[in-house]
């Protein structure tokens, strides 16, 4: 919204205010224009959303307005065209350029896939993003090209491997074909780390350290059993032994003492540095996925 001026919300289906038309979400020009001229005619413009405004669907402002930037949209629409198609080949230009300079051999018949692929407009593909640096998106564009056509990856995937952990066998492969395609002196461009595992690793994983921490309290439950049972005969023969020395001390004859009942006795508390004697320490195997700086899709090569 334009500083100054107000744009109040309204829903799909609240009447339409007297002299306006709705002006749907998805050409930039149009949608610009009937903006800045509502703005500037002094004239409400009304921003559309879906009935539980969680979606903006469009715009609402005077007819005439409208009108009249559909009528420059298409006298102009063969010079914005022109100018856009300029505006992409100098883009197409540029990141061909920056890629030739850090994979100088890479393959000529290559290029123009890659540059078709990653440059797609509204794709969300790391050729049209703004927030990283062009050696980044270009490193980023080959890898995802290498990883597509020239490794199993999709056929790993169509057998059920996890995408991170197909990511992880096909590694040293990518690595192996960037390096030939870039300089000598590059390193290994897909790093290696511990964390962002697949979901159905971490499931196992979870699954596994449940059973783990299962068996662990069973042995632990196990072993204080043996040990309050083995106390309680300890406690039981000499409590029957010190009864029967102080009877016959008194009496002087031998005399019948009862059992006494230690397992009416309240049980002893757990010992505090018991609970952590059988705490799983041990460590887990390293694993490792392919880093890539970004947090794709299942495409693969989008942002």
């Amino acid at each position: 919204m334009a500083a100054g001026h107000l744009e109040p919300a309204v829903r799909q289906r609240s009447p339409m205010p007297n002299g306006y038309v709705f002006v749907p979400k998805g050409d930039v020009y149009i949608t610009a224009n009937v903006r800045r001229r509502t703005h500037a005619a002094g004239s409400t413009l009304y921003v559309v959303t879906s009935e539980d405004r969680k979606k903006q669907l469009g715009l609402r402002c005077p007819g005439a307005i409208h009108e009249a930037v559909l009528a420059d949209s298409q006298a102009t629409a063969a010079a914005r065209a022109a100018v856009v198609r300029s505006r992409d080949e100098v883009a197409e230009r540029t990141f061909e350029e920056a890629m030739l300079g850090l994979f100088p051999n890479i393959p000529k018949a290559e290029v123009p896939a890659i540059l078709r692929r990653t440059l797609e407009k509204r794709s969300r593909r790391v050729g049209r993003t703004g927030r990283l640096e062009m050696e980044a998106k270009v490193r980023l564009a080959v890898l995802a090209h290498i990883r597509h056509g020239h490794t199993p990856y999709h056929g790993l995937l169509k057998d059920g491997m996890p995408r991170h952990a197909a990511r992880r066998k096909i590694a040293r492969e990518i690595n192996k074909v960037a390096l030939q395609w870039g300089r000598e002196s590059d390193a290994p461009l897909v790093r290696m780390r511990k964390d962002k595992k697949d979901h159905t690793e971490k499931e196992e994983e979870a699954g596994n350290a449940d059973e783990k921490r299962a068996k662990k309290a069973a042995r632990r439950t196990t072993r204080r059993a043996a040990r309050r049972a083995a106390g309680k005969a300890v406690a039981k023969a000499a409590v029957q032994s010190i009864a029967t020395r102080s009877l016959r001390l008194r009496s002087g004859k031998r005399v019948e003492v009862p059992e006494v009942d230690v397992d009416a006795e309240e049980e002893e508390e757990e010992e505090d540095g018991d609970q952590y004697m059988d705490e799983d320490m041990d460590d887990e195997d390293d694993s490792f996925i392919v880093e890539e700086d970004l947090e794709d899709t299942d495409d693969d090569w989008t942002l």
